[in-house]
């Protein structure tokens, strides 16, 4: 068996092993930002759920939304997020992606992102 090296931190020595285990620990590899924007949602399938909720948290790569009753593991979405910035400060706009349901619970849902584009909107988009 080989020994994996004792990798030295300012408090005290680590082991390579335990980095290993914490990193596998945290799924997560992108940033997540705490937001509240306004969304809406819907199923790209026959099924027509459709919704409004709000953004918890966003990353590059998905985010968590309150307010998905009725969406299940695996749906694609459509998701349309409201931007808080505006095209040379005056025309609002949106962000619209293509998302698969990883979670759900209760009235929140997590989504990864497949694709996504910014878009202007209108003042009263979402």
């Amino acid at each position: 068996m080989t020994r994996l090296p004792i990798v030295k931190t300012q408090e005290r020595p680590v082991a390579a092993s335990d980095l290993l285990q914490e990193a596998r620990a945290e799924r997560r590899y992108k940033q997540r930002f705490d937001l509240d924007l306004a969304i809406r949602f819907r199923t790209t399938d026959a099924s027509g759920v459709a919704g409004d909720g709000r953004i918890q948290n966003m990353s590059s790569c998905g985010v968590l939304v309150n307010g998905g009753q009725g969406l299940k593991v695996g749906s694609v979405v459509e998701l349309r997020i409201e931007w808080p910035c505006r095209l040379d400060l005056r025309v609002p706009l949106q962000v619209v992606a293509v998302a698969r349901v990883v979670r759900c619970e209760s009235s929140l849902f997590a989504a990864v992102f497949s694709g996504h584009e910014f878009r202007t909107a209108p003042a009263n988009a979402v």
